[in-house]
């Protein structure tokens, strides 16, 4: 209890701290709903490119299965013929899906 005391008490003080210091000028960019500050250029119901969104999903699901050799390469002295077996069959999978997307021009843009 009196570490959670000590925390809290340290965090409001360096707010406080912090907002008596900072400069507090509002103007209407610093108060839009946009991170950037600009005004948005074109409708949000106009058409947009689908290709960027399946690169980005490629992206992810690429980045996830990465994960998975991290299991393998931790416990990779420890894993029998049949570790192996499924780890050969999953970078098998891996690359064979890459040469897939590769060959329907998924990836270019």
């Amino acid at each position: 209890m009196p570490f959670f005391l000590l925390s809290a008490g340290i965090s409001t003080l360096l707010v406080a701290i912090s907002y008596l210091v900072a400069n507090q000028n509002m103007d209407v960019e610093k108060t839009s709903g946009y991170e950037c500050g600009f005004d948005p250029f074109n409708d949000a119901r106009d058409p947009f490119y689908i290709q960027f969104y399946i690169v980005a999903l490629l992206f992810i699901i690429f980045d996830i299965e990465v994960i998975f050799f991290v299991p393998f390469v931790a416990s990779i002295k420890y894993l029998t013929v049949i570790g192996y077996y499924f780890m050969f069959i999953f970078i098998v999978l891996l690359i064979t899906s890459l040469f897939h997307e590769w060959n329907k021009k998924c990836i270019e843009l």
